[in-house]
C-alpha cells in the first residue's frame, strides 16, 4: 500500500477505525488540528482550521478520513495541497443522515456534490444502511466493510454465546416468564445529541413503565441525565472486561432503539455473546438482524420498542437459543483480523 494518512476525530480513532489504519500502514493526524493520536478530546466545528490543516499536512498518496465529519478537509487536501492524492471517506457516522435536515441541505446538493463526486476517489461505508445515506449525495464507487469487534471484548463474548447455544432447554427461565427481565444497553454518550442518536432516554423511559424489567446501561455519561433516576435503570458507567462480559451473560435481551446509528458495535457484541437483539430500522446493524427475524426490528418509537422487546421475551428458551445463535453466527467472523483484511482489500480497490 502507498504512504496513507487517516485524518481523525476527537482524541483518537474509534478502536474499530484504528484497526483498519493499522492494517493499512496509515499514518493519523486530527482532521482538525493536524495533531497526531492524543489531541483535543473535542473537535472545534471550525471550517477554517480544516482548511488549515488541509493545506500543511504533508504529502500522501491516499488519505482516509475517519467518519463524513472530516470530509471537507479530504476535499481541501485534494483541491490545495496534493491533487494527485486519493482521498477516501470512511461513511461511518450519520453526516449524510443529518445533511437533510440542515439548512445548507439544497447547497450541498446542487453544489457540494458535483464537487465532493469530482475530487473524492471512492468511500468505504460501514453497512448498507450508512451507505445508503451517502448515496442521496455521492456518486462514487463505494464498498462496504462491517467494523470488527475489539479482540479482548470478542475472546471474552464468544465463549458466552457458545455456552448459551448448548445450554439444556428445559428449566425455568426469567424471561419467558417476564419476572425479572433484565435489558441490556452500552454505549457512551457525551452530550444531549448522543442521547437522542441512540435513543435511550426513550428506552429508559419504555423500561421504567414495566416493574418486572429492569434496564442495565454500560458506558460513561448516562448518570449525566435524568433518564439514569428512572425505576428500574441503573448506570453502571465503565465497567472492567470480566464485568462487562458478566453483564451480557446475565442479560435477557439487548436493545439498540437507535434514532439513526451507522453501525454500532455494542449490538454485534449481544450478538455474538448469543444475546437476542433488538435494534430500530435505522440502525445500521439492522442487516444482520432482519434475516434471522424480521420481528426484532422495530421503529424507534416507545411503543414499537416495547413491542419488540415482548416478542424477544415471549419467545420460547429454545426458540431464544435459536434466535442468539443465528445472531452470533453473522458476527462470528467480524474479527479484527478478518476485517483488517476486509479493509485494506476495499480501499486498494477504490484507489486502484
Amino acid at each position: 500500500m502507498d504512504k496513507v494518512l487517516m485524518l481523525h476525530q476527537f482524541h483518537e480513532p474509534h478502536h474499530a477505525h484504528r484497526v483498519f489504519g493499522d492494517a493499512v500502514g496509515a499514518d493519523y493526524r486530527h482532521f482538525e488540528t493536524g495533531d497526531p493520536i492524543g489531541g483535543p478530546e473535542a473537535n472545534l466545528n471550525s471550517m477554517l482550521a480544516r482548511l488549515r490543516t488541509a493545506v500543511d499536512l504533508d504529502a500522501y498518496d491516499v488519505v482516509v478520513g475517519e467518519g463524513t465529519t472530516p470530509i471537507y478537509t479530504l476535499s481541501f487536501y485534494k483541491l490545495f495541497n496534493q491533487w494527485d492524492a486519493d482521498v477516501v471517506p470512511l461513511i461511518a457516522d450519520e453526516t449524510f443522515l443529518k445533511i437533510r435536515d440542515q439548512r445548507t441541505h439544497h447547497v450541498w446538493r446542487h453544489v457540494l456534490s458535483p464537487v465532493m463526486n469530482r475530487v473524492i476517489a471512492g468511500a468505504i461505508a460501514v453497512g448498507d444502511l450508512a451507505r445508503s445515506w451517502a448515496r442521496e449525495y455521492l456518486s462514487i464507487p463505494i464498498r462496504t466493510v462491517h467494523p470488527p469487534i475489539a479482540r479482548a471484548k470478542y475472546d471474552a463474548l464468544e465463549p458466552i454465546g457458545r455456552r448459551n447455544a448448548d445450554a439444556p432447554g428445559d428449566g425455568d427461565d426469567s424471561a419467558a416468564s417476564g419476572d425479572g427481565v433484565r435489558i441490556l444497553h452500552a454505549g457512551t454518550v457525551s452530550d444531549r445529541a448522543a442521547v437522542a442518536k441512540k435513543n435511550v432516554d426513550l428506552l429508559a423511559e419504555v423500561v421504567a413503565g414495566r416493574p418486572d424489567w429492569s434496564l442495565r446501561l454500560l458506558g460513561a455519561g448516562h448518570d449525566d441525565f435524568a433518564y439514569s433516576d428512572l425505576r428500574g435503570v441503573e448506570a453502571l458507567g465503565f465497567v472492567d472486561l470480566e464485568e462487562f462480559a458478566a453483564e451480557f451473560a446475565a442479560a435477557d435481551v439487548y436493545v439498540q432503539p437507535s434514532a439513526g446509528d451507522a453501525f454500532p458495535v455494542a449490538s454485534l457484541e449481544a450478538m455474538l455473546a448469543g444475546l437476542v437483539t433488538v435494534v430500530s430500522t435505522a440502525t445500521g446493524t439492522r442487516e444482520l438482524v432482519e434475516p434471522v427475524d424480521p420481528a426484532l426490528v422495530r421503529s424507534p418509537t416507545a411503543a414499537d420498542v416495547e413491542r419488540g422487546i415482548e416478542y424477544a421475551l415471549s419467545l420460547s428458551p429454545d426458540e431464544r437459543r435459536e434466535r442468539g445463535q443465528a445472531l452470533r453466527d453473522r458476527v462470528r467472523g467480524l474479527t479484527e483480523d478478518e476485517q483488517a483484511e476486509a479493509f485494506r482489500a476495499a480501499l486498494e480497490g477504490v484507489v486502484a
